[in-house]
């Protein structure tokens, strides 16, 4: 297992961040789910709770639009900002 800091889970944070603005919401592939998991079980070893419950809220909602065809693009979109104001706050107190 690879030691990972807040450092580069923060910019991992930013460039999936990135990659959700730039293609959207509308179709989430499996490797993108297994990175968002990937990254949530980082965030929880290094402490940052908030990301890891954001990311989990967020991998919940692709789960009901995959498995249910249910969507709420105003849950996903407030999970969203949530995360991103998060990352924001780390960055200023690194």
């Amino acid at each position: 297992m690879s030691q990972i800091t807040i450092e580069s889970a923060v910019m991992e944070l930013e460039e999936f961040l990135d990659d959700v603005c730039l293609s959207g919401c509308h179709l989430i592939p499996s490797y993108r789910m297994d990175h968002m998991k990937s990254l949530a079980s980082s965030c929880h070893e290094l402490g940052l709770q908030l990301a890891e419950q954001t990311l989990h809220k967020m991998i919940d909602e692709i789960a009901k639009k995959n498995n249910q065809l249910q969507f709420d693009y105003e849950a996903f979109i407030h999970h969203y900002f949530t995360l991103s104001g998060y990352v924001e706050i780390i960055k200023t107190k690194l």
